[in-house]
């Protein structure tokens, strides 16, 4: 089965990517903008050629064979039996257009993988010994129980669709190893932000190493420092108000239109910034002023990473979520859980509490240290104390 891939272009535009059975290379680029509001739509396009190279036609049928199907029997078995790309195409029209962009990519990425591993022709062949088996095979290939039930998560969801409109009698079931969560990498201490941030500004530049320092001083996700704006968005920053804050309309992991509050160190830096227009971060290609994509923003900041020899266990360098996790472990030693979830804005208070609130030992005894020495800094608070409480005491005695 042919695949037609998505990628940006380098005039700003999504372009179609192919090989056809002959094995020539082939490529459409579409009159679509390649930023991450319009990707769902790309992913449509990519499945309606899909289709027209097969020969066959894009899904104008489902939702007539679903209303027909709506007058059965409970229970009753109906086979509809379009095809899986077919079902396909009519999924991304009539629900991924409507859910966040960072949604329909990882879903459109789950539907890719598994198309890669099983070829199916129908909707129906996805059954539960065929899902198994990709489930084994991607262990195989080292990827991680919490990682595998988050491409079942979204296959199931992909499915749940497709009995909802009876073109399969049930979604299968696939049990899945429970894993209990755990950080895939680790916080980066003050060296070693430090070391990754000089090798920005040697390899890619000043504004790198700005983008570098957002990271660290922000705690967004990549996703939402890419796409953070200075003006009105659906992600941007307000610093005309008594309190600087975020404006998030839809564009963050829970989907939550919310206004939440920047910390102050971050604050200070943004204010420093006289260039308030577009992206707060420019993350320039280094051969042109074109803005890289958020997938290569990730593999250059994985590349510093690597290239600052800053190791973060099994055999994996720092990566830019890495900056996200030392700033929720800076803050966890400063607030309570409930003000930490706003400032990393967790859907659930159990992942605060699952990642952050339980630091390790050598985390907690550093602070206590630094306490210890701030208040050994201060001569005789307690005699002092002591003093001024016995010269009230006499005061109060001699004016009774």
């Amino acid at each position: 089965m042919t695949k037609v891939h998505v990628v940006s272009g380098n005039r700003g535009k999504f372009v179609l990517r192919w090989t056809d059975d002959a094995g020539k290379q082939n490529q459409r680029t579409l009159d679509i903008t390649a930023k991450p509001s319009n990707r769902s739509k790309a992913y449509k396009l990519a499945s309606d050629l899909e289709l027209e190279i097969r020969g066959d036609k894009p899904p104008n049928l489902i939702l007539k064979q679903r209303n027909s199907a709506e007058t059965v029997e409970p229970g009753a078995s109906v086979s509809l039996n379009p095809g899986w790309m077919e079902f396909k195409s009519y999924f991304q029209e009539s629900h991924l257009d409507a859910l966040s962009t960072d949604y329909s990519s990882t879903m459109n990425g789950v539907l890719s993988k598994f198309e890669s591993f099983a070829n199916p022709q129908l909707v129906r062949d996805a059954t539960s010994s065929k899902i198994r088996m990709w489930f084994a095979k991607l262990r195989e290939e080292g990827l991680a129980d919490s990682t595998i039930q988050t491409y079942w998560r979204h296959l199931h969801a992909f499915l749940a669709i497709a009995a909802d409109d009876y073109v399969i009698e049930e979604i299968p079931r696939v049990r899945t190893p429970k894993s209990k969560p755990k950080m895939k990498g680790r916080p980066l201490t003050g060296e070693e932000y430090e070391r990754i941030k000089l090798k920005a500004k040697q390899i890619r530049g000043s504004d790198w190493e700005s983008a570098i320092e957002c990271l660290w001083l922000s705690g967004l996700r990549v996703g939402e420092a890419h796409r953070v704006t200075w003006h009105r968005s659906e992600f941007c920053v307000d610093l005309n108000g008594k309190y600087p804050c975020y404006h998030i309309e839809g564009a963050q992991k829970n989907g939550e239109h919310q206004r939440l509050p920047i910390v102050t160190e971050f604050a200070d830096y943004l204010q420093k910034n006289k260039r308030r227009h577009g992206f707060v971060l420019k993350l320039p290609s280094k051969r042109t002023e074109d803005r890289v994509s958020l997938n290569q923003t990730k593999k250059i900041i994985a590349m510093l990473g690597e290239k600052a020899n800053v190791s973060t266990g099994n055999g994996k360098t720092a990566t830019a979520h890495d900056f996200r996790r030392s700033f929720g472990l800076r803050y966890a030693l400063k607030i309570m859980p409930q003000f930490l979830q706003q400032l990393m804005r967790h859907a659930s208070i159990a992942t605060t509490m699952t990642f952050y609130a339980h630091l390790n030992a050598d985390a907690v005894i550093d602070a206590l240290l630094e306490h210890d020495q701030r208040h050994d800094q201060q001569p005789n608070n307690g005699s002092i104390a002591k003093d001024q409480s016995r010269d009230r005491h006499v005061k109060n005695k001699s004016t009774g």
